[in-house]
């Protein structure tokens, strides 16, 4: 019995699934705090909503270019390739605004080029803003 059918179904469930989160755009916090219904359309066509609350919060830290920056939800990606916990985030402007709502000095990057974190920091930014970021695989 061939296991092929399996793996393209599994394949086809999970592209699906990342389909389903995965934004279609991203927005700015100021077009996000401007709408009445804030939310992104998914690359499944679904929404991505973003609640009123983690904007808010977003808000009182970003400020000028940060702030303009179509950057949400920020997208976490796996960055195993480059050590255990180790989580990528594409976008410089991705990078700039996770690094100003986390607080953080800085954030390294690999030598690609790409800004990466960890996941325990990854998990202290989904407690802080849980609307405001989603994981890829």
């Amino acid at each position: 019995m061939s296991s092929e059918p399996i793996d393209e179904a599994f394949i086809e469930t999970h592209a699906r699934r990342l389909r389903d989160i995965l934004p279609a755009r991203k927005a700015s916090l100021e077009e996000l705090i401007n709408s009445p219904d804030p939310h992104v359309e998914t690359l499944g066509g679904g929404l991505h909503r973003f609640r009123r609350e983690d904007l808010l919060g977003a808000d009182r830290v970003l400020a000028g270019e940060l702030r303009r920056a179509p950057v949400f939800p920020i997208t976490f990606s796996s960055g195993d390739e480059f050590g255990k916990g180790v989580v990528l985030l594409r976008s410089r402007a991705e990078a700039a605004v996770y690094r100003a709502l986390m607080g953080l000095q800085f954030v390294p990057e690999t030598p690609e080029g790409y800004a990466y974190t960890y996941k325990p920091l990854v998990a202290e930014f989904f407690r802080r803003f849980p609307s405001l970021a989603v994981i890829s695989a």
